[in-house]
């Protein structure tokens, strides 16, 4: 994806928005440092 955000589901990490996961977005600041992310996020 553009400027380094990829699908949240990527990172292996969901939301409970409602929001349909592939259109949560995340980016990495710090290289792998989703890359044992086994989270949810709430909002």
């Amino acid at each position: 994806m553009r400027f380094g955000f990829k699908a949240l589901v990527d990172f292996g990490v969901t939301n409970t928005a409602g929001s349909p996961d592939q259109y949560v977005l995340a980016c990495e600041l710090v290289a792998n440092a989703l890359k044992e992310a086994k989270r949810v996020i709430t909002w």
